[in-house]
């Protein structure tokens, strides 16, 4: 056998060689040394959140190979705050605003630093249908003497969406000169979460109740009113920022929160779900 072929030989051998290799799957990236997360991550989240989650779980998955699945738990804010300072087992927490984030850090579970990542306003949703529901407007419509036998709703004061709507009917009650805009007057029950006042208005077993500007976003089954941010130059609607902690400090809940404040996830978080800029 000649020089030449001799070389032609080699040539087809390497290239044989490179593709085994690659059949074989030897060819894809492999997982980073630095990665310190032992296959999941457990996120506590606020369930206006459930429905960005569940679209957005894959691509965070797809970016980040050093977690293998995310496991979710949502509920009110306030509600997940005291599973944490009570020892639930959780590497990101997720609220719905910063006073039950505040609990957290105080509670001195966690040395990392909130980042702040969205915001939301409060909105009336009323149920999509004829009856009470139909005749409803706007937050006056909510009292009795306006909308006879109509039945409302609101989160339970504790939680962000009670607490925001609590502020919504302070303000409304002094820009509309209507006194009985109050929980006491307008409430005929007590959500635990967001979530669960916009399923019982989707149901028909409210007429309306007071919930998130995202929630406007999650489809049909729901009327949604816009709430003024003011009226003749006073304050009506008001607002509660969403943030995120990587609670136990691992490479998995600190990218967690990362993809969260990303430039592509607020714009999503905008565009496709219905929050507002942080």
């Amino acid at each position: 056998m000649n020089v030449m072929a001799a070389c032609r030989l080699a040539v087809v051998a390497a290239a044989l060689a490179v593709a085994a290799s690659c059949a074989n799957g030897s060819s894809r990236q492999p997982v980073s040394d630095e990665c310190d997360t032992t296959g999941s991550i457990a996120v506590l989240a606020a369930s206006s959140m459930s429905r960005v989650f569940a679209e957005s779980e894959q691509s965070f998955l797809d970016a980040h190979p050093c977690v293998e699945d995310v496991r979710f738990s949502f509920g009110s804010s306030a509600v997940l705050a005291a599973q944490i300072a009570n020892g639930a087992p959780v590497d990101v927490f997720v609220s719905a605003s910063t006073s039950t984030m505040q609990q957290v850090i105080d509670g001195n579970v966690t040395t990392e630093v909130p980042v702040v990542f969205a915001s939301n306003s409060a909105a009336l949703l009323v149920a999509d249908g004829p009856g009470v529901a139909g005749s409803i407007a706007g937050l006056a419509d909510l009292l009795d003497e306006r909308t006879p036998g109509v039945k409302v709703g609101l989160c339970v004061p504790s939680a962000p969406c009670g607490a925001l709507a609590d502020a919504v009917l302070a303000n409304a009650a002094r820009a509309f000169g209507e006194p009985g805009l109050s929980r006491a007057e307008i409430a005929d029950t007590e959500a635990s979460s967001a979530e669960d006042l916009v399923t019982k208005v989707r149901l028909g077993e409210l007429d309306a109740g007071i919930a998130y500007a995202s929630d406007c976003a999650t489809g049909s089954g729901v009327r949604c009113i816009e709430i003024p941010a003011e009226v003749s130059g006073q304050a009506v609607n008001s607002s509660t920022a969403l943030s995120a902690v990587a609670v136990s400090g691992t490479t998995g809940a600190r990218d967690f929160v990362r993809f969260l404040s990303d430039r592509e996830m607020r714009s999503r978080l905008v565009d496709d779900f219905g929050f507002g800029v942080p």
